[in-house]
């Protein structure tokens, strides 16, 4: 069997390989909430791995007790990397200083009588406690997307927690007089088990963060950067995908104008048109949630915007349709210390998924022309498209 100096060695080299990888990372993307704090927590982690190795070299009791202390600071800020990169609210600071407090406590006991167990108990129920949190910080809110990257890791890390509670055990059946195994054998176990989990979790984080990334480029990629709707380009690529999984059912779809919005540049200011933009998309998406299970809502272009409602019929499309404008009739946008009011102008027309088939160029057409009624009409209103008779159309006073 390897000695635990080797041992030690290799763990502290194979954690800083891993640890160059993470920096390289937060390097890469200093922007990502999370990386910065793994980062400096895998650093503080390697270097109190590199005092303990030290051990023999300079003091023992200084090396133990600042590899100890320096161990826990860079647990504490793994924990905290993965809080931030949930977007989860950070702790009070309270309960982590009297746990720092406790464990440094432990390790100075440990030293003054002399009894490594208690040192062992120490360390393992560091590794034990900022595990499980970091474990828990992960699964808390997993979207689906992002099932198998965040539970693997964590995964990863109530494992590893889980080890070290079986060597605290052992550090407690010591203290007591039990002997369950040689001491020998935990050492090496303990490093041997640390040395894949260092790998496996460290490269759990790389993928973590390849992941984040290729979602906020997916996102960058699908979604108007202005007011958060797809694009044009992406609306399609989901109509698609959604006329593939949706069975035989009535589908329609909304073109939205939004009245007058050159004039309100003009008068405003194009930052003005921007608030407004994106006031409408917030109304809409308040509306499309309370009424429909499923919606794609897109920005088309300019003040233009497309809403595709599958499994509702014209009848039911108009009704959206019409809260919606008339939500938005009744607020206000709030740009500059001024309340600005605005209305829009909907076409509707409604057509029919079959053998997941869909004229989606045909129905676009036809709420485009219904659109054009409304204008016409006098805008502030919602029109549906009828081919063989007069629009169905709201009557609303202007």
């Amino acid at each position: 069997m390897f000695d635990v100096l080797t041992l030690l060695t290799v763990l502290a080299l194979i954690h800083f390989l891993v640890t160059v990888l993470i920096c390289l990372a937060w390097r890469l993307v200093p922007s990502m909430p999370g990386v910065k704090y793994w980062a400096i927590g895998r650093i503080l982690t390697t270097l109190a791995l590199v005092l303990l190795a030290l051990k023999d070299l300079i003091s023992f009791d200084i090396a133990v007790m600042s590899s100890q202390a320096v161990f826990f600071i860079g647990q504490y800020y793994v924990w905290q990397g993965s809080v931030l990169y949930k977007d989860q609210p950070r702790t009070s600071p309270v309960p982590v200083i009297l746990a720092f407090c406790i464990i440094m406590a432990m390790v100075i006991w440990g030293l003054m009588t002399l009894h490594a167990e208690i040192r062992w108990l120490a360390s393992s129920l560091v590794v034990i406690c900022f595990s499980w949190l970091n474990a828990s910080a992960l699964w808390k809110g997993s979207r689906r997307n992002q099932f198998v990257a965040y539970r693997f890791v964590a995964i990863f890390l109530v494992i590893h927690g889980g080890f070290f509670v079986l060597r605290a055990v052992v550090a407690v059946a010591l203290l007591a007089g039990i002997s369950i195994f040689p001491q020998e054998w935990l050492q090496q176990f303990t490093f041997f088990e640390a040395i894949v989990m260092s790998v496996l979790i460290g490269m759990g984080y790389i993928v973590l963060i390849t992941e984040r990334l290729q979602s906020e480029l997916r996102q960058q990629a699908d979604h108007d950067p202005l007011t958060g709707a797809y694009n044009r380009r992406a609306f399609y690529e989901k109509t698609e995908q959604l006329l593939q999984t949706t069975g035989e059912v009535s589908v329609s779809c909304i073109v939205i104008d939004l009245d007058h919005f050159k004039t309100l540049n003009d008068q405003y200011g194009h930052q003005a048109g921007d608030a407004a933009l994106i006031h409408f998309v917030q109304i809409a998406e308040q509306v499309l949630n309370e009424q429909c299970d499923d919606w794609l809502l897109s920005r088309f272009g300019g003040e233009e915007f497309t809403i595709l409602l599958p499994a509702l019929n014209g009848d039911e499309s108009r009704s959206v349709a019409d809260n919606i404008r008339q939500r938005l009739e009744q607020s206000r946008v709030h740009y500059d210390g001024q309340n600005i009011s605005m209305t829009v102008s909907s076409g509707i027309a409604e057509g029919y998924i079959k053998d997941n088939q869909l004229d989606t160029d045909r129905l676009f057409r036809q709420a485009d022309q219904a659109l054009y009624l409304a204008k016409s009409a006098g805008r502030n209103r919602v029109v549906q498209y009828q081919s063989d008779k007069a629009p169905a159309m709201d009557t609303i006073p202007i």
